[in-house]
């Protein structure tokens, strides 16, 4: 049993056939709970560290500890490999199956079979939550401290075998330290069990042996665990700093003053831009590192051991102190720092997920080398981790489908009837994000986005692809030139809207001067997804992930808030009507999402609201799916595209859906002529090019590949120009 990767080869192969193995486990378990058949075998071909895979021979799924003894005895007997998995969260790849072996799942057994309050323990079997233990005590007034971030999931079985800690085990120990009790199986189906409920047990003190061991020395069956009470008060310190280095140091000045926190957790820029927007903890989106440092207790234990640690965070050069000011709050940031891997996930289709301890002196050296080595080989890194004890937990985010990471691309093609051909590639060095047009098509702006060569702006010269200006912004999601030319808005990932003076000099050339007094700063966790200026009042719409529309006016000397908005649905986009007295906010969420009655909302609303008020005047849906871009056409009809591939009309003079169709595009936009509609299919590559008829696009679309692309690249965008 254990991790099996470390064979290169598959070299135990079982001594029974495979025929009779399967009709001696059907004896012994029940139907449900064995599965044979490649298609049930296939979703347990991993564990949390997805980066190895590998399909099992069979699974067992055990219902209880005679059971998991029957399945050991006729594998020990056949010479069947075996592999020990609980609920499959693990990132080491403890629980990686063996491809001639079987994988005993224990998910199955997950009773709480005894608590004792008064002896402040309680008995459970292995494929009990983590979080259930604590929620089943909890009117006891007890708990159980280790807590992984994997807690929701994550079963005690699994913290056995991997000896799991979490935020709190700087004061409180790892799951050794926690329980008192095992019983498990070994591989002979001999039943054991090591431990006492009482504070000594005879013999050699197995224990740590066992835990840790990963399923190598026996399946754990029941564990008793110890149950602590509930701190009378518990308090968080949120520091922020501007250099990560001085963030490791923090650290170590902490634990060297004597100070044992109850959690001492870190999370850079890249870990904090992600959680916000997923949890909306109030992380300061600006500072390098933040480090959380929780204390709990009593009352006047809290406040005395708060003091010290601020005093120590502001000498150790922190830029901000916060201290959570009530249980929601501190509950808040614990669950941005829990939620770190899954927010991660929202932001990168694919990461792979280290863990190591290092001493914690060596702390500033080591995210030093870590944000060089991402530098060097172009992969974005973020870094959470228990930095009271060193441990952590480097997250390299890549996109398997994408070669390389950090580069980006502007490509021209002419367009002669339904034929495109390159005519030239620029390279940016950058992800491209959003790209806008001046009106006298001279130049192009864009944000581009790179973890190895910073974030920017960029301004190309049309006339010959050459860069005029480039500016660095942080997190920059989309650039909406004004319609005069004068102004560029930058919206971006940290809540900021950044307005650019781009009108002309006397020469021609564009000033490209940032206007530092018109900057629009909304409230954290608000990332910027749209926007869309209103002519006649000279103010600006703004829509955010957060489902947030605001509406400022960018006339004065400061911007101004004149009216906001805030739907249960994050903002794919905004857009006026011709006469700019209606903005339509398209919407995103996940169909699944519910409102505060409880009712599903669907992703493919449209709000149609007042510009002036942003109150709704009424709504529309286009299908269950979730929007991703609108163009206004023809100065009548909105063509929406959703993540379906359906391509939904809405007429602005009825306010009415009156045409949809299934292009397979997730990207639009018109040519000059306003007489055709350009789809790119990120999917393969190619543009769809639908001609417009007087209620909506026709049906002979065409397909035709794009020109000149780098391999493996993925279209961001379109902008349909004459020469």
């Amino acid at each position: 049993m254990g991790m099996p990767e470390l064979l290169s080869s598959e070299t135990l192969l079982p001594e029974i056939a495979h025929a009779d193995l399967v009709a001696q486990l059907t004896v012994a378990l029940p139907p449900a709970s064995l599965l044979h058949q490649r298609e049930d075998l296939k979703p347990f071909e991993c564990d949390g560290m997805t980066a190895y895979q590998r399909v099992p021979l069979l699974v067992a799924l055990p219902e209880n500890e005679d059971q998991v003894r029957a399945v050991l005895r006729i594998c020990h007997k056949g010479r069947v490999p075996v592999v020990f998995r609980g609920a499959g969260t693990g990132l080491s790849g403890g629980a990686l199956p063996y491809a001639q072996g079987l994988l005993l799942v224990m998910a199955k057994m997950k009773q709480i079979l005894h608590i004792d309050p008064v002896a402040r323990m309680a008995r459970v079997q292995p494929g009990v939550r983590n979080a259930a233990i604590s929620e089943a005590t909890a009117p006891h007034g007890l708990y159980y401290a280790p807590d992984p971030s994997s807690q929701i999931a994550c079963s005690i079985g699994g913290n056995v075998a991997e000896n799991s800690g979490g935020v709190h085990c700087l004061k409180y120990g790892l799951t050794v330290h926690n329980i008192q009790k095992l019983r498990f199986v070994t591989i002979e189906g001999e039943l054991l069990e090591i431990g006492s409920e009482g504070l000594d047990a005879p013999g050699y003190d197995l224990m740590a042996l066992i835990t840790g061991s990963e399923g190598m020395l026996g399946v754990v069956t029941e564990v008793t665990v110890k149950l602590l009470p509930k701190p009378e008060k518990a308090q968080v310190v949120l520091a922020a700093f501007d250099d990560i280095v001085k963030a490791g140091q923090a650290v170590a000045d902490v634990i060297g003053a004597g100070i044992i926190p109850a959690g001492l957790e870190m999370m850079d820029k890249k870990a904090t831009a992600a959680v916000e927007q997923f949890v909306r903890a109030g992380y300061p989106l600006d500072a390098a590192a933040i480090l959380l440092c929780e204390s709990d207790g009593t009352s006047e234990e809290v406040a005395n051991e708060i003091g010290r640690v601020k005093e120590v965070m502001k000498n150790a050069g922190a830029t901000e102190v916060r201290t959570s000011r009530d249980e929601t709050e501190r509950l808040k940031f614990w669950a941005g720092r829990k939620a770190a891997f899954p927010a991660v996930g929202r932001i990168m289709p694919d990461y792979y997920c280290m863990d190591g301890t290092i001493p914690k002196k060596q702390l500033p050296y080591v995210l030093k080398r870590i944000d060089e080595l991402s530098a060097k080989f172009n992969l974005q890194c973020a870094n959470v981790f228990h930095a009271g004890d060193g441990n952590l937990h480097p997250l390299i985010m890549f996109d398997a489908n994408n070669g390389d990471q950090n580069s980006g691309s502007l490509t021209h093609n002419t367009i002669v009837g339904n034929i495109i051909t390159a005519s030239k590639t620029v390279q940016l060095g950058c992800v491209p994000r959003s790209l806008d047009r001046t009106q006298d098509n001279a130049y192009e702006y864009i944000a581009c986005t790179s973890p190895a060569n910073g974030d920017k702006i960029i301004a190309l010269r049309t006339s010959d692809d050459t860069a005029v200006f480039q500016l660095a912004i942080a997190a920059p999601t989309f650039v909406l030139v004004r319609p005069n030319d004068t102004q560029l808005f930058v919206g971006q990932g940290n809540g900021h809207v950044t307005t650019i003076d781009i009108s002309k000099r006397a020469d021609g050339s564009r000033k490209n001067v940032v206007l530092p007094k018109r900057t629009i700063t909304l409230s954290p966790g608000n990332l910027v997804t749209s926007l869309a200026f209103v002519p006649g009042g000279g103010t600006l719409i703004v829509g955010t992930n957060t489902g947030f529309t605001f509406n400022y006016d960018v006339v004065g000397n400061l911007p101004a808030l004149i009216a906001s908005h805030q739907s249960f649905n994050g903002v794919a986009a905004v857009g006026l009507s011709p006469d700019s007295t209606k903005t339509y906010v398209f919407l995103n969420a996940p169909a699944y999402d519910l409102d505060a009655s409880g009712n599903v909302l669907l992703a493919g609303n449209v709000h149609i609201m007042n510009t002036a008020t942003l109150s709704v005047l009424s709504t529309l849906n286009c299908s269950p799916n979730p929007i991703t871009a609108a163009l206004l056409v023809k100065k009548r009809y909105f063509y929406v595209t959703q993540s379906d591939g359906t391509l939904c009309t809405v007429d602005t003079t009825t306010d009415l859906v009156v045409n949809s169709s299934a292009p397979g595009g997730f990207l639009a936009a018109e040519d000059i002529a306003g007489k055709r509609l350009f789809i790119a299919d990120q999917q393969d590559n190619v543009v769809e090019t639908v001609t417009l008829g007087k209620t909506g696009p026709t049906s002979d679309q065409q397909g035709v590949s794009f020109g000149g692309l780098p391999a493996n690249s993925t279209v961001v965008g379109l902008s349909v120009f004459s020469k």
